[in-house]
């Protein structure tokens, strides 16, 4: 009786079936993220001269590292139906409390795996909040947003804190072979991620948990754990986007990516990812940041008023949300 609820569960344990990169590059939402990435470069290269330039380029590829890193771990944490809304306090408190310990003493080879630490208690909270007590994963999130934040102000007493440890600053602003060492890290997440979602027992069960939790129950699978562990990856990349992102700006502040939920989610959502679990590509998330940092940058170069800028980012969560909507229609 096991192994004929095994195999059956093996093929509706998900609600979408995980694609692999070559499907991923033939589906309509991939192929509509290139053909706008495309219509962008041409539209912003004709309204703005310096848009092409190769320095310009490489800015928008390195200004999108944090951003990336941090949705590495947010599409596990959709694709496991782990959604995580505190990311941007998680980045502040990873960051703050990582640029303390240096600042009073500690090698920052050992405040830096302190500071993802910080993440990964976060996530595991989270985790436990939804699996154990039976919390919205939404609702716990939020809660958790105002009290992360508000333990990095805690920590700091309100005032930022400079980082001059030449190893810290190096995870932000140095280089190798001529490329930007964060964003070498990020690439480095994205290829693991892939190999991890596409070819491991570990992948296919994050996306059977999202997709169809009660076959994967059956199928013997934990799905409370692994959506801990969902948690737990999203709130980890976030604390080392912190991290970096302190690293890159000279300082780490407590109010740091205070809406860098919103373009983590834009480029997730937009990369493929349902907020109803079991669907999304970590390549298609890494188009989505590209797509992200693209306008962002754009908007930039067009010295577009700030107050635009945000309803932009506005208009492309909503268009976002409405993509997986439409998408989460036609398969139900």
């Amino acid at each position: 009786m096991s192994e004929t609820i095994s195999l059956n569960t093996t093929k509706t344990t998900s609600r979408y079936s995980m694609p692999t990169l070559g499907q991923s590059l033939t589906e309509v939402r991939t192929l509509g993220l290139l053909v706008m990435l495309a219509l962008l470069t041409v539209l912003f290269s004709i309204l703005s001269p310096y848009f092409l330039t190769l320095q310009n380029l490489f800015n928008i590829t390195t200004s999108v590292a944090v951003i990336g890193i941090a949705a590495v771990g947010l599409t596990f944490g959709i694709i496991a139906e782990s959604v995580d809304l505190s990311i941007g306090s998680t980045i502040a408190l990873a960051g703050v409390v990582t640029a303390g310990l240096v600042a009073s003493g500690l090698p920052w080879w050992m405040a830096v795996p302190i500071g993802i630490l910080v993440g990964v208690v976060i996530g595991i909270t989270n985790g436990l909040a939804v699996t154990r007590i039976g919390v919205n994963p939404i609702i716990a999130t939020i809660a958790m947003l105002p009290i992360v934040r508000g333990l990095a102000f805690v920590y700091t007493g309100g005032w930022g804190i400079d980082i001059k440890d030449p190893g810290l600053v190096f995870l932000g602003r140095g280089y190798v072979l001529g490329i930007p060492f964060h964003l070498i890290i990020m690439l480095a997440l994205y290829v693991g991620a892939y190999f991890i979602l596409t070819q491991t027992a570990f992948g296919r069960h994050i996306y059977s948990t999202g997709g169809n939790p009660t076959a994967s129950w059956l199928a013997g699978i934990d799905v409370n754990l692994y959506k801990v562990v969902a948690f737990v990856i999203c709130a980890g990349s976030a604390a080392l986007s912190g991290v970096i992102l302190s690293a890159k700006m000279g300082a780490a502040l407590p109010e740091m990516a205070a809406s860098y939920e919103m373009d983590v989610f834009t480029a997730v959502l937009l990369g493929g990812a349902s907020l109803k679990g079991g669907a999304g590509t970590i390549q298609g998330t890494l188009l989505g940041v590209l797509l992200i940092g693209t306008v962002n940058n754009g908007l930039v170069l067009l010295n577009v008023p700030v107050y635009y800028q945000m309803i932009a980012r506005g208009a492309f969560l909503l268009f976002a949300v409405t993509v997986d909507q439409l998408r989460s229609r036609r398969y139900e």
